[in-house]
C-alpha cells in the first residue's frame, strides 16, 4: 500500500500531463449498471459442458453449452420467470446442475435439480426442473458436496424447529431425504472431511463465543472454542485427512492465522501467518484431487499470494504473465483439475473470463462482464493510507478522475457497508462512475473494518459515529491539505452501514459536507 504522501508526490509529478490528457465522454450509467448479460461461468466436471447465468425472457436463467461450441450454441436449462437464478453448481458426477431459490422472495430457499441430458419438454425446450425440498417456510442450507458420494447432498432443513437446521443426507437422483442428525444443539455449521464423513460441528453459545466440537456418535465433545472478540472456524481437512485446518486469532494473536488442529485431542499447531505480519489469512485453496494446500492468500492493499505447491506456483506464474496487470481468481474446475474457470480483473476491468488448460499451458477467452464499458474511458483506482483522530492509520482507495489535473477537485466519500467488511482493490462501479463524472472518490476502510487484524476491527466497538465517522472526516482533511480536493465539494454517499456514515457526516460534520445520499441506511440504532 503506498502512504497518502507518496501517492501525492507522484500525483504532483503528473500535474503537467494530466492537464493535457482529453477527459473522457460521459457513460452511460446503464453501462455502469445495468444488468450484465453472461455471467458465472462453471465447468462441467468432466469437462465436457460449460454452463452460464445468462437472461432468458427477461429473468436470469442457467444455460448450457458444450465446452468446445460457442456461446451461440447454448440454450437454456432453466425458465424461472419470477426470480433471477443468482448461483448453482454441478454434481459431481456431472449428470445435474443445482441451485437454490426461494419464493416471491421469502428468502425461504429450496434446493431444484436439473437433469440437462434429459428430454426436454417439446412445449417449452426445456428439461425438466425437479424441486428436491419442496417446502413453504422452510430454507434449505447445503452444507457439502462429497466428492466420495457423487448422488449425495449434506443439507439442512428448519421443518422441526425454524430457529435451527437438523442434518440430512439428499439424494439427488430421486430426492430422497435420510435424516443424519436432530439438530437439538444449537449447531450452526457441519463439517464434513475428505471421505465425506461428519467429523465437526460449530455452534454460538449464549454467551456469542464459538464453540467447535467433535462428532462422537450420537454425541459431540468440545475440542477448541473462542470468544466473541475472537474468530475461529474450519477449512477444510489436510491431505492424510487427520487434522482439520483452523483458521483463528484466539488469544494473544492480531491476526487470523492458519493451523492445524486435531479432532481427537484439540490440539493445535500454526501452520502459516502473514509473511509481512499486516493482514489477516484470507483463504486457503486446496487440491480437490489429493487435498494438498495449493497456496494462501491475504488480502492486502492488493492480493498476495504464497505457493505451497511448487509445480502449481509455477503454472499460475504463466497464467499470471498471461494477463499483465490482472488478479487472477479462480472459479470452478474439472475433476482431475486440469480445466479451470479462471477470471481476470482490474480496477479498470469489470473482468474477463477465460478457460484454462493447465497441463497444455491454453488459455481460451470466453467473455468479458460489461463488454460495453470502455475501458480506456476508466479510470486508476490506487491503495492509500492517511492518519485519522487518534494517530490510528486508516487504509483505503482513492480514484482520480482520468484527464483531470489533481487538483481542487470535487469529492465523493464512499464507506462501505457492513460495517464488518472492507473495500478490496478492483472494479468499483460506484468509483467509476462518479470520477466519470469529475468526482475524485475516496474509499476509506475505517476503524471495525474486517481483515486487519483483531485490534483493528474491535477499535470499531462503540464507535459508530464516532472514531470510526472520524475516520472519514480526517481522510477528507488530507486530501485537502494537499490541495487534490476542494473542501467547500465534498459530498458522501453510502448504503446499509455506509448509509449510516452519510446520515451521521451531515448530522455531526454539517460543516464537512454540501451533499449526502443514503441508500438503506439504518437510522436509530436502538431499534436496529
Amino acid at each position: 500500500m503506498w502512504p497518502l504522501v507518496g501517492v501525492l508526490v507522484m500525483m504532483t509529478s503528473l500535474l503537467a500531463s494530466f492537464a493535457h490528457a482529453q477527459q473522457p465522454p460521459l457513460i452511460d450509467r446503464k453501462d455502469f449498471f445495468g444488468e450484465i448479460q453472461i455471467s458465472g461461468a462453471q465447468i462441467s466436471p468432466d469437462g465436457k459442458w460449460l454452463s452460464f447465468i445468462q437472461p432468458y425472457k427477461g429473468v436470469r436463467n442457467i444455460w448450457i453449452k458444450k465446452a468446445d461450441e460457442p456461446f451461440s450454441a447454448a440454450r437454456p436449462i432453466s425458465a424461472d420467470a419470477q426470480r433471477p437464478i443468482r448461483t448453482y453448481f454441478w454434481s459431481r458426477d456431472s449428470r445435474f446442475v443445482l441451485y437454490a431459490q426461494d419464493h416471491a422472495g421469502d428468502e425461504n430457499f429450496n434446493i431444484y435439480a436439473i437433469n440437462p441430458g434429459a428430454a426436454r419438454d417439446p412445449a417449452t425446450g426445456l428439461p425438466p426442473t425437479r424441486a428436491l425440498t419442496d417446502m413453504r417456510k422452510v430454507r434449505a442450507e447445503i452444507y457439502a458436496v462429497p466428492k466420495t458420494k457423487p448422488d449425495i447432498l449434506y443439507i439442512g432443513l428448519n421443518d422441526r424447529d425454524p430457529r435451527y437446521h437438523d442434518l440430512y443426507e439428499l439424494r439427488i437422483s430421486t430426492g430422497v431425504r435420510t435424516l443424519i442428525r436432530r439438530n437439538t444443539d444449537q449447531i450452526a455449521g457441519w463439517d464434513f472431511d475428505n471421505a465425506g464423513e461428519l467429523r465437526l460441528a460449530e455452534r454460538t453459545t449464549a454467551a456469542g463465543d464459538t464453540e467447535i466440537l467433535r462428532m462422537d456418535g450420537d454425541g459431540f465433545t468440545p475440542i477448541y472454542s473462542c470468544s466473541v472478540l475472537e474468530e475461529c472456524g474450519v477449512e477444510g481437512f489436510d491431505a492424510a485427512n487427520a487434522h482439520a485446518y483452523l483458521l483463528t486469532n484466539k488469544g494473544g494473536l492480531n491476526l487470523i492465522e492458519l493451523e492445524s488442529l486435531d479432532p481427537k485431542t484439540g490440539a493445535v499447531a500454526k501452520i502459516e501467518s502473514d509473511p509481512e505480519n499486516r493482514v489477516d489469512l484470507g483463504g486457503v485453496e486446496t487440491s480437490e484431487v489429493d487435498y494438498r494446500i495449493l497456496f494462501t492468500s491475504y488480502e492486502d492493499a492488493r492480493e498476495r499470494r504464497y505457493f505451497r505447491d511448487a509445480a502449481f506456483g509455477r503454472q499460475y506464474a504463466w497464467l499470471q504473465s498471461q494477463l499483465p496487470g490482472m488478479d487472477v481468481d479462480l472459479g470452478s474446475r474439472t475433476a482431475d483439475e486440469t480445466l479451470w474457470i479462471v477470471a481476470a480483473h482490474s480496477d479498470v476491468e469489470p473482468g474477463a473470463v477465460y478457460l484454462w488448460n493447465r497441463p497444455a499451458g491454453t488459455l481460451q477467452l470466453q467473455y468479458r462482464l460489461r463488454e460495453e464499458l470502455p475501458r480506456d474511458a476508466l479510470s486508476s483506482r490506487q491503495p492509500v493510507s492517511f492518519t485519522s483522530s487518534d494517530g490510528l492509520t486508516i487504509p483505503g482507495y482513492l480514484t482520480l478522475p482520468k484527464g483531470l489535473p489533481a487538483k481542487d477537485l470535487p469529492l465523493i466519500v464512499l464507506p462501505h457497508g457492513g460495517p464488518w467488511a472492507r473495500d478490496s482493490y478492483g472494479y468499483d462501479p460506484f468509483a467509476q462512475f462518479f470520477a466519470n463524472r469529475g468526482y475524485a472518490v475516496l474509499q476509506p476502510n475505517f476503524r471495525g473494518s474486517t481483515g486487519y487484524g483483531k485490534a483493528f476491527l474491535n477499535a470499531g466497538d462503540g464507535q459508530w459515529g464516532r472514531k470510526m465517522q472520524d475516520d472519514l472526516t480526517w481522510g477528507v482533511r488530507a486530501l485537502a491539505a494537499k490541495g487534490i480536493v476542494d473542501p467547500k465539494r465534498v459530498g458522501i454517499f453510502g448504503g446499509s452501514y455506509g448509509g449510516y456514515a452519510t446520515l451521521a457526516g451531515v448530522a455531526f460534520t454539517p460543516h464537512v459536507y454540501a451533499a449526502a445520499v443514503a441508500y438503506v441506511a439504518p437510522s436509530n440504532l436502538i431499534t436496529l
